[in-house]
């Protein structure tokens, strides 16, 4: 409504100057031209680009308000032939990321400007004769270098070794892998031959999907000695398997390997060391049973779970001379007894070994018997002599020990002070004192006639013959003579031969 007023003014205007104006003359002519009049004027007074009268406004493409033409950086874009604007900004032009340019076109991958918002999604962007498919070049599409892109991109940050583009795979042998690195011995992937950084062929006989040794596939990926592989499915790793039995030692997988598959000889079927045994770590290993542990294995006799000697079982567990040990574990080992040797305890106070098993010869069962010695080895054993003890077979007497004898069971009158010798094996007749007179020639007597003179058989003190009787001489004799008168003179009573009469 504003419009179609201004143009009834206008209009009315036109026709009011008409009617003083009839010529093009007049000094002022030009003075009531205006933008807006449709009129493009250029006098000096107005400067007018454009006029498209009621067309005039601030839109695209059209002639301005102010009689401009449309022009880049007036902040509306004209996209039409010949302003072909792609965008305008105003004072937000510029040639930095993401913006209008100066020229009011639109960011361009190749403008060497890096437009990364929505929708530009630029990475890099060197310019349209920098951009390029060679190693680590911004793409022709703006975009950085990246693994899969087939390119190989070998400088930081991208330090791809190769890019083998969609054909990146982490399970094909030889093939690069995801993270467009090489081949390489421990990523689980058996690959037979490849040519690693320095341009060495390489060829894998087994990956475990490491580099260790001693667990079957080596560090450089080579099956060890008495290991064999399988390739595992897919990503999966080779599984290793140590040779069990053939005399390899697999380090840290085998505790053992003897060569055999037989138990008991100290490395078990399974390569394990059996108990009570130890087995060096050679190829193959050489087992020994573990003496001094208690228990008896191999060429062990005895095992009595330590390492003396002197104990029955020696240092390397066999049986020493002059014992026997059972058979449990640990061995219990004890002296021979009977054998002769003294071993253990028999080495000790009150024990013996005579070498027989014969009881109360000084030494039973290996014991000294009460009242003897033994000494020796064999044991000799003696009854002891003067403990008071009598040995029977052995002494007659000990000290004051005398078997209930005295001085009468050994033909003296009395009994005396009978005594034991001092060997024990005869008695001391010292205290028995004989009886002259007793008619009864005792030990210490040469005779005795039962009288105590001397003219019988016998003298006085028994020690000799005696002088005899002579009737007549006064002295009675009583061994022969009844009476001795002095005289030899019959009827007084005492007749010549001394008899009474």
């Amino acid at each position: 409504m504003k419009k179609l007023l201004i143009f009834a003014v206008l209009l009315m205007g036109g026709y009011a100057l008409s009617a003083c104006d009839d010529d093009d003359n007049n000094a002022d002519n030009n003075g009531n031209l205006f933008c807006g009049d449709g009129i493009v004027t250029n006098d000096g007074v107005l400067s007018e680009e454009c006029d498209d009268g009621e067309a005039n406004e601030d839109a695209p493409n059209a002639c301005r308000t102010d009689c401009s033409l449309p022009a880049c950086g007036d902040g509306i874009t004209d996209d039409a032939t010949p302003y072909g604007e792609e965008c305008d900004e105003g004072e937000n032009n510029g040639e930095s990321p993401n913006a209008c340019r100066t020229d009011c076109s639109l960011p361009a991958c190749g403008d060497g400007i890096t437009d990364d918002a929505t929708p530009y999604g630029e990475e890099c962007d060197l310019g349209i004769d920098d951009n390029s498919n060679d190693p680590n070049q911004c793409r022709p599409d703006c975009l950085l270098p990246f693994c899969g892109d087939g390119i190989v991109d070998d400088a930081s940050p991208y330090n791809e070794m190769c890019d083998t583009g969609d054909e990146l795979s982490n399970e094909t042998p030889n093939a690069c892998r995801t993270g467009c690195v090489l081949p390489s011995c421990g990523d689980s992937v058996r690959d037979t031959g490849y040519l690693d950084a320095f341009g060495n062929l390489v060829e894998e006989a087994c990956d475990d999907g490491n580099t260790d040794d001693n667990d079957g596939c080596s560090s450089n990926c080579q099956i060890e000695l008495g290991w064999s592989c399988t390739v595992g499915a897919g990503t999966a790793p080779d599984v290793c398997v140590a040779g069990c039995g053939n005399g390899i030692l697999s380090v840290g997988i085998e505790g053992c390997d003897d060569g055999n598959a037989i138990n008991n000889d100290g490395c078990n079927a399974a390569c394990e060391v059996e108990p009570g045994w130890t087995c060096t770590q050679d190829s193959p290993s050489v087992c020994t049973p573990g003496c001094g542990d208690g228990l008896v294995r191999g060429a062990e006799a005895c095992d009595d779970g330590n390492l003396l000697n002197n104990d029955g079982c020696s240092s390397t567990c066999q049986v020493e001379t002059g014992w026997s040990c059972l058979s449990g574990e640990p061995s219990g080992c004890s002296p021979v007894c009977g054998d002769g040797l003294l071993v253990g305890s028999e080495l000790t106070a009150g024990h013996c070994d005579d070498g027989n098993a014969v009881s109360g010869d000084g030494c039973t069962a290996c014991l000294v018997d009460a009242g003897w010695s033994c000494s020796g080895t064999p044991s000799g054993c003696n009854a002891i002599c003067g403990d008071g003890v009598i040995i029977a077979g052995e002494e007659v007497c000990d000290g004051v020990s005398l078997n209930g004898n005295d001085c009468t069971d050994f033909g003296y009158a009395n009994a005396g002070n009978l005594q034991c010798a001092a060997d024990c094996l005869s008695f001391s007749y010292a205290g028995c004192m004989p009886v002259c007179g007793n008619g009864t020639a005792e030990p210490g007597e040469v005779c005795d006639d039962g009288f105590t003179d001397a003219c019988g058989t016998c003298n006085a003190t028994c020690t000799g013959p005696g002088s005899g009787s002579v009737c007549g001489d006064g002295a009675l004799c009583p061994e022969t003579e009844a009476c001795d008168d002095n005289n030899v003179v019959a009827g007084d009573g005492c007749s010549p031969t001394c008899t009474v009469e």
